[in-house]
């Protein structure tokens, strides 16, 4: 297998080899790019989640310490997987320039999604990488993409998790005023979701501006253990 090129995609215009661990995929797995087995470990990944931010839990809890205490400014999020392994070196290599996968990471982060629907509008964060996924989910969905999310920089801010500790946190702002925003339901894409403080400042800018309710959709979520 060739982990930075994949010759059937350039071949025939759709991923030939599993965009994570490399085997030739059957005619089923083709269109998505992913085999089925990763597919399966990813989904076992995300069995049990929170409800509100999409952290991985131990059955039963429902909600992490994070969205019982300091809930995020979006309503839910979802993940297709964590990073870590296959897909942490997919996405690494997307962020390298191997462009083919945003075909099968559009297409984990699409599915990703379907649960938190419906959703009127898809906003990528400010991020070359967020802006290929979230047309790539567009054209999968039919769904319109809005890029109105710009850069704000780097700022310390007091972290949700502890109200004692203050994060760096990059904080998107909206774009000119409201419109196509306002009442509306949108998800905010991105590639990998760690501590959702930028998801979160994102989705406080959208419903400052008008939207009904925001969700938030990754292809990965980094996990730091916290004993729960």
């Amino acid at each position: 297998m060739f982990p930075d090129l994949n010759f059937r995609a350039l071949l025939y215009g759709v991923p030939g080899d599993c965009a994570l661990c490399g085997r030739i995929l059957d005619k089923l797995d083709r269109k998505r790019g992913v085999c089925s087995l990763c597919k399966r470990e990813l989904q076992a990944e995300m069995s049990w989640v929170c409800k509100g931010c999409g952290l991985p839990l131990t059955p039963p809890l429902r909600l992490c310490p994070t969205c019982r205490n300091s809930p995020y400014h979006f309503v839910a999020a979802a993940s297709a997987g964590l990073y870590k392994g296959e897909l942490k070196r997919a996405l690494d290599r997307f962020d390298r320039g191997d462009r083919w996968l945003c075909h099968p990471l559009g297409e984990l982060l699409a599915d990703a999604a379907a649960p938190l629907a419906p959703f009127q509008i898809i906003v990528p964060v400010p991020s070359q990488g967020a802006f290929d996924l979230a047309g790539k989910m567009s054209e999968i969905t039919g769904i319109p993409v809005l890029r109105r999310l710009n850069r704000k920089g780097i700022a310390q801010k007091r972290s949700i998790f502890r109200k004692s500790k203050w994060e760096r946190v990059e904080s998107p702002v909206l774009e000119g005023n409201g419109k196509g925003i306002e009442g509306a339901s949108v998800l905010i894409v991105d590639e990998v979701m760690g501590t959702g403080m930028t998801l979160h400042e994102a989705a406080g800018a959208l419903l400052d501006a008008g939207a009904a309710r925001v969700l938030a959709a990754t292809v990965a979520r980094s996990v730091r253990k916290r004993g729960w």
